[in-house]
């Protein structure tokens, strides 16, 4: 390759320091991609692709306007790309050589925070992980909100920690680097990188080191030790937080003051829902199409007014509580904010309301634009209203919300001095300070306003002067201000004025008065340039202090959005105020599906009741034909109990819920085809995953458990998870088991609180029709031919299927197909107790017991072996 240029040799060298990255690198006004990171943006970006140099040596090249590049940085991070800003930090005219050039910030799929390109109603969490001898450590942050958090999972737990991975959702997880790259992975780290959607992003390993995570944690809040942040300096929440903070500040460039409030979640403080029931419920997203309206989120959210609140209902929803004092304080609080003329006050404030949460965040990174501080004072204003509409209320958490508002009004008058009431969008052609603000400045304005007076005056006294009428003065950026003169009026052009270019029809000149001016002009204009950014920064350094009091400002406001949005649709959908204990009964009164419920335009939703309680009705036995509305029966239950342990009302006449610590479902059937496993094998896994931690206090919904394999194989295990979770009275937890097996109703004799429904299905001839109600007892009959001819298969195949069912009830072989109560397989107590009459020993057995190997001849073992046989064959 030739020697290269003094420009591609900085760029080279900067590259060789952000290899995982695509280096946007400032030339101009555009910022240039070379080399293989030219070929990736041009593909990605769908830019032309050029070339540096020609011929053997040429260097791919492709660029994007500077002012346009939000934009492209979005389109690449949002395919999984990182990108690094190169920029020129010194003045090109001041510069000797080649103009210094530095990465000024790395944009991952985690920290993108451009306004235009997020989502505004989900968070942007970058998360970090690591693994300790006895837990493990996470740390997540949302750069563009300001939030911060941190949790140890104990024990090692891989499914919960895989779980709380799909709870958050975050858009990028970063992880020590030796890990990743080695060859055999950690399970942890394999199962991470194939189960998650996020952009797996490596940090050095020295980061994750205990000693350097402390010592960034320390830097980062200004502490000498842990113990007031909430954890301990050993713990693994160090390392994880430690390696998290590292790699922002490593991509940001500068400090993060917006990222001081951590939270540390506690075990136990949340009912858990694994990834299974969070997709089996819909709670964020329909299982078939994620764009439906067809989840528990999409019933909730339009009756959200904010950003921050439907970021923060995402929250609620995932993260339902078990402390009943918190639960009550959020009911008591939608109890008060029924009122209407109250909810009219209040969305009359929300509804305007700018997302607070984002835009302290661009504050506190010095990326906010003077459009955004106007909005800030829009929402201090909006926020002094809503604080004397909430001193009405006689509700202590709404009490507790009006006190975390404060409206400032030191730094609106601030802003309102500083920034025009209508600034332009962007701030590289200056115009958004006050002029007043400043005298300097004034003058400067003034200066360039009258310009324009003293421009046209000086035309026309040259037109006097020289007698040409059609004499006009122009301006472009290569001669600046000029005085244009047609070639038929040249005689009288005067001998003081200088040619500066001649064109077709005429000639432009100058004179040494109007070059004056113009410098006077240029000069005012780079020196009002020069003043309203230092006037800006200087704003944007005395708002820093208010950091805190704006997030917590955001967080009242979020939290007040969601809990109006719960009175809302409490009040238009007649939602009942659950009761909630620490009792092990659930009883629901007429409860309606609430996803369902709000997709019924045509017909009414058909209530039904619920009981399940630890002492008498611990497992139910839910019969009934395919459609009837059983998966939507156990759905409405488990999803009544964690509306009921957000806060929210619920769709039911009445509910009585014993608080819930995990809700296990295992619904529906699809193979993992990506990780060759197959229906049945997932199946099983949930199962057992069900079984193993299953508490008293858990849900457990079991929708056609071993219908992935045989039915006889099927059935045994259906009929064993059963018995396993009823075995004892203290333990079992609380369970709802819907089955196409119907010899499992046999059970009830059995199992004490065991209970048989199902769902009533009225026959009429050959046909049926769903009645959609929940019955006392058991069914024998699945209906499936009837449902197979709904469904539209085809007359004759619906009537070869009816003659074959007749042919295989009627065969002798099949007569007897009840599976008996008492039998040993299916006999509880011979599952999980001792046999309390012990099986004889077999006299093949005590025969081989008594025979000395070593004292054998090859002979005499094969006859011994002869006798064996007739020994276990008779």
């Amino acid at each position: 390759m030739a020697a290269l240029t003094p420009m591609l040799k900085q760029y080279y060298q900067i590259k060789s320091e952000y290899q995982d990255a695509i280096l946007l690198f400032r030339l101009g006004d555009f910022y240039e991609m070379f080399d293989q990171d030219a070929r990736v943006a041009a593909s990605a970006l769908d830019l032309v692709l050029t070339s540096r140099q020609k011929g053997a040596n040429k260097i791919p090249m492709c660029g994007v306007p500077y002012h346009a590049i939000d934009s492209y940085i979005a389109k690449l991070v949002k395919q999984g790309y990182k990108v690094a800003i190169c920029d020129q930090v010194e003045d090109p005219s001041q510069a000797k050589g080649i103009v210094r050039r530095e990465v000024t910030r790395v944009l991952t799929p985690g920290t993108l925070d451009s306004a235009n390109y997020l989502d505004n109603n989900t968070n942007c969490y970058l998360l970090s992980c690591v693994q300790d001898e006895t837990c493990f450590g996470l740390a997540w942050a949302d750069l563009t909100t300001g939030e911060l958090f941190a949790k140890a999972i104990l024990g090692q737990d891989l499914e919960a920690l895989l779980s709380e991975i799909t709870r958050l959702g975050p858009r990028e997880i970063v992880l020590p680097e030796d890990l990743v790259t080695a060859e055999a992975q950690p399970v942890w780290i394999q199962e991470i990188c194939q189960t998650s959607q996020a952009t797996i992003s490596k940090q050095e390993d020295w980061a994750f080191v205990n000693l350097n995570a402390l010592q960034t944690i320390k830097e980062h809040f200004g502490v000498i030790q842990t113990d007031g942040l909430g954890f301990v300096e050993s713990s693994s929440i160090t390392r994880a937080l430690g390696g998290l903070l590292n790699y922002l500040l490593s991509t940001q460039k500068q400090a993060l003051p917006h990222l001081k409030s951590l939270q540390i979640e506690q075990a136990g403080e949340y009912l858990f829902l694994d990834a299974s029931t969070i997709k089996s419920l819909e709670i964020l997203s329909n299982l078939h199409d994620p764009n439906s309206q067809a989840s528990l989120l999409a019933v909730y959210r339009p009756y959200i007014t904010t950003s921050m609140g439907k970021r923060l209902l995402v929250n609620y929803l995932t993260h339902p509580l078990l402390d009943l004092k918190t639960i009550t304080k959020r009911q008591e609080a939608v109890l008060v904010l029924q009122d209407e003329q109250l909810q009219k006050n209040l969305k009359t404030h929300l509804f305007a309301l700018p997302d607070l949460q984002r835009i302290t965040a661009r504050l506190a990174l010095g990326r906010i634009l003077p459009r955004e501080l106007l909005a800030l004072n829009i929402c201090l204003l909006a926020i002094q209203e809503i604080k004397l509409i909430l001193g009405k209320a006689n509700c202590q958490l709404l009490k507790d919300l009006n006190q975390s508002l404060q409206p400032l009004p030191d730094l609106v008058s601030m802003i309102q001095q500083t920034i025009k009431s209508d600034p332009p969008a962007v701030t590289n052609k200056g115009g958004y300070i006050q002029p007043d603000f400043h005298s300097e400045l004034n003058e400067l304005v003034n200066l360039k306003k009258d310009s324009k007076k003293w421009i046209k005056d000086y035309e026309q006294q040259q037109k006097a002067q020289t007698r040409i009428n059609s004499l006009k003065i122009g301006y472009n950026r290569v001669f600046g201000y000029y005085l244009e003169i047609t070639k038929t009026h040249l005689a009288k052009v005067p001998q003081d004025y200088q040619r500066k270019q001649t064109l077709v029809n005429a000639e432009r000149y100058i004179t040494s008065e109007l070059k004056e001016y113009e410098a006077k002009i240029l000069g005012a204009e780079e020196r009002i340039l020069q003043l309203e950014h230092s006037i800006y920064e200087d704003l944007l350094k005395s708002c820093l202090p208010y950091l805190s009091a704006l997030q917590k400002s955001a967080s009242g406001l979020a939290q007040l959005d969601v809990l109006l949005g719960f009175a809302k649709l409490a009040k238009e959908r007649h939602y009942c105020q659950p009761k909630l204990n620490q009792g092990g009964k659930i009883e629901i009164k007429a409860g309606r599906h609430p996803v369902v419920e709000s997709l019924l335009t045509s017909e009414r939703f058909i209530p039904n009741d619920a009981l399940i309680d630890n002492q008498n009705d611990q497992i139910i036995i839910l019969t009934g034909p395919n459609m009837a509305g059983k998966s939507t029966w156990l759905r409405q239950v488990a999803l009544i109990t964690l509306m009921a342990q957000i806060g929210s009302f619920v769709p039911a006449d009445s509910a009585t819920i014993g608080l819930v610590d995990r809700i296990f479902t295992r619904i529906g059937a699809s193979d993992d085809l990506g990780s060759g496993q197959s229906t049945f094998m997932l199946e099983m896994q949930e199962t057992a995953n069900i079984l193993n931690n299953a508490t008293p206090q858990s849900l457990v919904i079991l929708d056609e458990i071993g219908r992935g394999t045989s039915t006889y194989d099927g059935l045994s295990i259906a009929w064993a998870v059963i018995e396993y979770l009823h075995r004892d009275p203290v333990k079992g937890s609380r369970t709802l088991f819907a089955t196409h097996y119907h010899e499992l109703i046999q059970l009830e004799q059995d199992l004490k609180r065991c209970r048989n429904y199902n769902i009533a299905v009225k026959k009429i001839g050959d046909n049926i029709v769903f009645l959609r109600q929940i019955m006392p007892g058991g069914v024998d009959e699945s209906y499936g031919i009837q449902v197979a001819q709904l469904a539209g298969l085809p007359q004759l195949a619906v009537e070869r299927a009816s003659e074959i069912l007749r042919q295989i009830e009627s065969s002798p072989t099949q007569t007897d197909r009840k599976i008996q109560g008492k039998s040993r397989l299916f006999k509880q107590e011979s599952l999980f107790a001792p046999d309390t009459q012990p099986t004889p020993p077999s006299p093949a057995l005590q025969a081989l017991k008594e025979i000395k190997v070593e004292e054998l001849t090859p002979l005499q073992a094969l006859n011994k072996l002869a006798q064996l046989q007739k020994i276990s064959q008779e």
